[in-house]
């Protein structure tokens, strides 16, 4: 079993299984598990493995996945995007570093291998994500919060972090970071602090401001960690003179003011969208013409 370890230095060291099978769960039971266990593998069952353990033992689980993960975790479950270097030890297993420079200490590490059934075979049930739309959404999620990570430590060591930061012309600092968590933007430090917020919702995790969606297995907060990593790179492109490379850019508060006159005034038409029935014909004759009247269109 040992010969179809992963090909890391340490991995043949005592506290350190593999498991490609639920019977071979049982190993577990000849280890002392009272710490944190690390749990490496294919998507899908490596995080059903971790619950268990979680679950059994009542330790904290460092899963190594560059995935993630779309569905509820345990709190002890956390998400570590980052490959395993080596397992370090003096004749066992007592720590894993991983490729982004981090390491954690351990008391087991548990390699799940790709014969193991995958849950993402199972029937999806009512009101969930098909598991290859979910894992689709993730993998982008996490390329994304990656490109920011790096772009907004790059700029912090070349700027330093009290570095001013805006999009031109406008009052509301970074506008949707600032409706969506409540933080004024101002310097890099700031877009820090929302990028921690970012990532906390990209694991399906409530946002300082209290917000997150219960909806869709976690993935539209992925979605919305994503929007705020955009606008953190936007800005980040304005401070590097890179933005626009093409087009109009970031719009200013005047010219949305101007476009709000025009509006209003019927210079530009508007667009209304109705969502469900109207009781009755009278009220969507009369509901339609209002809006016309207001030189507002239905697409």
């Amino acid at each position: 079993m040992a010969l179809n370890l992963p090909q890391i230095p340490g991995a043949r060291k005592k506290g350190v299984i593999l498991i490609s099978s639920e019977d071979d769960l049982k190993k577990l039971d000849d280890y002392l598990i009272v710490d944190t266990v690390c749990v490496d593998g294919p998507t899908g069952a490596v995080f059903k493995i971790a619950q268990l353990i979680a679950e059994k033992y009542k330790v904290g689980i460092k899963v190594v996945s560059n995935l993630g993960f779309s569905g509820q975790l345990p709190e002890s479950v956390q998400i570590i995007n980052s490959s395993i270097q080596e397992i370090v030890g003096e004749g066992r297993a007592e720590a894993v570093k991983f490729k982004d420079g981090k390491a954690v200490g351990v008391c087991l590490v548990v390699f799940v291998d790709k014969s193991m059934p995958d849950s993402s075979s199972e029937q999806v049930k009512p009101g969930q994500l098909p598991q290859l739309l979910a894992e689709l959404g993730t993998k982008g999620t996490q390329g994304v919060l990656n490109l920011t990570r790096q772009s907004l430590e790059n700029a912090i060591n070349q700027k330093g972090p009290d570095a001013k930061i805006e999009f031109p012309e406008t009052n509301y600092y970074l506008p949707l970071i600032y409706a969506l968590l409540n933080i004024e933007v101002k310097n890099l430090q700031d877009c820090r602090a929302a990028f921690v917020q970012a990532e906390a919702l990209a694991v399906n995790q409530a946002a300082s401001s209290g917000l997150m969606i219960n909806s869709a297995d976690g993935l539209l907060n992925q979605g919305v960690a994503v929007l705020i990593c955009e606008e953190i790179l936007a800005v980040l492109a304005v401070l590097n003179q890179e933005h626009p490379k093409e087009g109009i850019g970031f719009i200013p508060d005047k010219i949305l003011r101007s476009l709000g006159l025009q509006l209003v005034d019927g210079r530009i038409a508007g667009i209304a969208v109705i969502l469900g029935p109207a009781k009755d014909e009278q009220s969507a004759v009369q509901l339609i013409r209002d809006f016309q009247s207001k030189s507002i269109l239905f697409p």
